[in-house]
């Protein structure tokens, strides 16, 4: 057994030497997220077998944005790149001058709104929008939808990768009945332990369940039980996918809560613009529903995607996480 063990790590060690050594020069990150008008520091491993060999760091548009001089020993070596305004999210390729092809490839997520993620939408009319979690189980999504369709109501799902992967029936009969399905991780991790390369890993993999399952990508993110760090919100904002948060915690997921509990959650929290979180596990979420969706229907309110919900147009998210429309000077005169 020892033998065995031995052998298959020495094969390993060998193969993963193997492979480094293909090229020459390679990122020491799989991504490397910053704020904008941050210098970013990016880091490269090189073998040394070629020493004062120059490299280039280009962008998706073969633009040089800077270079270096490898060592004549296997090292590890920095450059810097100042992140303007004008600068779009990108992949990142490093190069060699004698090469004709790239030696290997990083994703620079840069995050334009520091800590802002969209937890309610300045709006002037009376909509709101409805989204649920899910977790590892179907819970009562049967139940929800039928609710949903019997009053005509639209709403958001934010399904782990998981979900998808156990349940892709359900999902797309989601999708069917006119919802919208927005990424909720892969599987659920706390973001904050978390860096950069893991958390793009778990995005390719939603990414990859998503095409596989809906034939689509998600262009709705919303965090793990709602932590998110720059890290994770430049990565979805540069994969296209918007950072939703909430307005009303109905607080149907937590097993304590009583049906009045979560009725009044909602009554004295809920306005125009509103995202509530629900639960397609909550104990009584279907009966809560049964209650608000009539009372909140009769009162004026229409219930639309998050999609729908959001503005279009120039806009931006203020601290307390409002997405407004931004007044130009056309607006003011």
């Amino acid at each position: 057994m020892k033998k065995t063990f031995v052998a298959v790590w020495v094969c390993f060690v060998w193969f993963a030497l193997s492979n480094r050594a293909e090229a020459e020069v390679t990122f020491l990150q799989r991504c490397y997220t910053c704020y904008q008008g941050e210098t970013a520091a990016i880091s490269f491993f090189h073998d040394g077998k070629t020493p004062n060999e120059r490299f280039y760091l280009l962008n998706e548009r073969g633009e040089q944005l800077a270079e270096a001089v490898t060592f004549g020993i296997e090292s590890c070596q920095t450059v810097y790149l100042n992140v303007t305004e004008e600068m779009q999210s990108m992949k990142l390729f490093v190069q060699r001058e004698k090469t004709e092809a790239p030696d290997d490839a990083m994703l620079l997520a840069i995050d334009r709104r520091p800590g802002a993620t969209i937890s309610r939408v300045e709006r002037e009319d009376n909509k709101i929008a409805l989204t649920f979690d899910t977790a590892n189980g179907i819970g009562y999504l049967p139940q929800i939808l039928d609710i949903l369709n019997e009053y005509n109501v639209k709403a958001t799902f934010f399904l782990q990768g998981t979900f998808l992967r156990n349940y892709p029936d359900k999902t797309q009969m989601i999708e069917a009945y006119g919802h919208e399905v927005g990424n909720h991780s892969y599987n659920h991790p706390n973001m904050l332990e978390l860096d950069a390369g893991e958390i793009l890993s778990d995005f390719e993999k939603s990414a990859d369940i998503f095409e596989k399952v809906l034939g689509h990508q998600p262009v709705l993110y919303r965090p793990p039980s709602g932590a998110s760090t720059l890290r994770d919100r430049a990565i979805a904002r540069t994969l296209g996918q918007e950072v939703i948060h909430w307005t009303v915690d109905s607080r149907d997921g937590f097993h304590s809560a009583t049906l009045k509990e979560v009725l009044n959650r909602v009554r004295e929290n809920m306005g125009p613009g509103s995202i509530i979180l629900m639960h397609v596990y909550g104990k009584y979420t279907v009966q809560a529903l049964r209650t608000l969706l009539p009372e909140y229907l009769e009162q004026g309110y229409s219930f639309v995607t998050v999609s729908e919900l959001l503005l279009q147009g120039d806009t931006y998210v203020d601290s307390q996480g409002v997405q407004r429309l931004r007044e130009t000077d056309e607006a003011i005169n």
